[in-house]
Parts: C-alpha cells; structure tokens; sequence
C-alpha cells in the first residue's frame, strides 16, 4: 500500500510481489488483477463488503485507514485517465457544470495564455442536444484551483468546518450511538456466553445474534464515516502554505494533481464561475468567479489572482 500510494505502478508492484513474496497458492504467480484486488480488499483495515457498501467487521485492520483511502483514490483515479494524460495535462480534475463530460485541453493559439480547458462530450451529442460552449482558460483555472487550496487552509474556512463538524456530531447522536455499541456488543457477547455454558442452543443464538449483528453494523458504519470526517478535517490542518507552493513548483503534472485532489473531488466548469467540490464533507461546495483579466506569475510562484466566492452550496 504504502509503495502504490508513492507512486509506483500496479506492473511493479507485481513484479516486486513474485520476486519478493513468492506466489500466491499452489504456484500462482502474482498478476496484475491479484495486485489490484488486494490493494481493494478492504479486509486490510478491519471492515467488509456488504451489499456493494463498506461497513466495520469483527477483526483488526493491519493497514492505516488513510493509506487504504489514499490507495483507492489512485486507483480510481488510474481507472478514468488515460495514461498519457496522467503526464501531461491537469484536465482530468475538471469536469463541464453542465453535462458533467470530462474536459479536455485545447489550443486557441500558440502561447500559454491561449490554453483553455473545454467539454469533450458536447461535440459528441446531436447539434439540437448540445449545450452552450463550457470552457474557462487553462492558466486562470489553474491559478484558482490553488487560490482554492489557500483558501481551504485558512484559518476562518478550518473554523468554520470544526463548527459545522461539532454540530453534525451532537446532531447524530454521538454519544448515543457509541452507548449503542456497547450495548450491542454486550448483548451478543452475553448471548455467546450463554451457547458456550449450554443455556441455548446454536440455532437460537444465531436467530438471537443476528439483528443484533446487522443493527452493530449499522452503528459501526454510521461511526466510522464520522470519524473519516474528522480525519481528513485533521488532516486539513496539517497542510502548510510551503506545501502547496512546493506542489506548484514541483512541475510534475502527476504529483500536482494527486496534491489537488487531497482537496477536491473535482472543480465543475460554469460559464463566468469554477464550483468546487471538497473532499472534506464539512466543508461546503462554493462557487468562485473567473477573473476578466489574469497575468500569470512565473518562476513557479503561487499564483496571485482576483479571488472572489460568489456563493457556497450547503
């Protein structure tokens, strides 16, 4: 895991894995499919697939809950952008505020400035299905996606999401829920006991335990997603100024947008406005203006931009 979230590939790590840990069973040797299954497998950090959903299980996680979240987002990441745009283009974090299409980079002239990021599907649809031409300039675009991840870091917007995040909590029933738990896990650990001394029998437990089981699951998952909440609200805090500006010179398309995407499930395309989409679920979707004007800096420094939100989306 923590090798796949450096950077390396999903062809290295097999490799790694048959040169290293041998086959898997019976003289299977590791394949591609293998490696990505296991890098799924949400088995590593204590939980299970259940109806296509993720919930706590009964044993111990061995891998950290954020590498397996950070493993996941690659992967998904590598399932949708061809990998020659990995290397070469950012479009892949944006998509159009209309379609919802992917964005693609095109040339309207021979300098920087003349980039733009543009809808790929409109062109696909019928001429009377099309929507209005969506596009915004590739450097002011850019310039406010970092203007964005300052803004994310600033001590009013982290404020704001802990308010929001104590009042989700005390509305959920924290407290409750945890109180809950114990109960649950009482009463089946009481019910075992009973099996094991021979005051039921192994039918009546399992009829016993097992609305007990499903509502602990519930509980579980309903507790967990508020603990992911304060995790990546954590993590938020964490990042410094001196980061992002290393992330903008770093001048590897890959690691700027694997950077980005710490922040943002994506940034839509609107006609005059960017909305961006937090990966922070306390943190609300906001709409921020694209500047008439915009003189890029150079020499890799952040970007400065006319910066202005025009609304956040509850």
């Amino acid at each position: 895991f923590t090798r796949y979230v450096a950077g390396e590939t999903i062809a290295s790590l097999t490799h790694w894995l048959n040169a290293t840990r041998g086959p898997i069973a019976w003289g299977t040797r590791w394949r591609a499919q293998a490696t990505m299954n296991l890098l799924r497998n949400p088995a590593y950090i204590g939980c299970m697939m259940v109806d296509g959903e993720i919930v706590p299980a009964q044993h111990k996680p061995i891998v950290d809950p954020d590498l397996w979240r950070q493993a996941q987002e690659r992967l998904r990441e590598n399932a949708i952008i061809a990998p020659a745009a990995r290397a070469r283009s950012l479009s892949p974090i944006f998509r159009c505020g209309l379609c919802g299409g992917p964005m693609k980079t095109c040339h309207n002239g021979p300098g920087e400035e003349q980039r733009a990021f543009g809808c790929t599907r409109r062109a696909e649809l019928p001429k009377e299905e099309r929507h209005p031409a969506t596009w915004v300039s590739t450097p002011k675009a850019l310039a406010l996606v970092w203007q964005s991840i300052g803004y994310l870091i600033s001590e009013d917007a982290i404020a704001e999401a802990q308010a929001r995040q104590a009042k989700d909590d005390d509305d959920a029933g924290r407290t409750a829920l945890l109180q809950e738990r114990q109960k649950l896990e009482d009463d089946i650990a009481y019910n075992l006991a009973a099996a094991r001394a021979g005051a039921i029998d192994v039918a009546l437990l399992a009829r016993e335990n097992a609305p007990l089981n499903a509502r602990l699951e519930e509980v579980g998952h309903t507790l967990s997603k508020q603990q992911e909440t304060r995790q990546k609200l954590a993590q938020l805090q964490t990042v410094t100024t001196a980061e992002v500006l290393a992330a903008v010179q770093s001048g590897d398309i890959e690691t700027q947008r694997r950077f980005i995407l710490r922040f943002f499930q994506r940034v839509e395309v609107h006609q005059g406005f960017l909305r961006f989409v937090p990966t922070v679920p306390e943190v609300p979707v906001f709409d921020v203006e694209v500047p008439k004007y915009y003189a890029p800096k150079r020499g890799g420094k952040l970007a400065e931009v006319e910066f202005r939100i025009l609304s956040e989306c509850e």
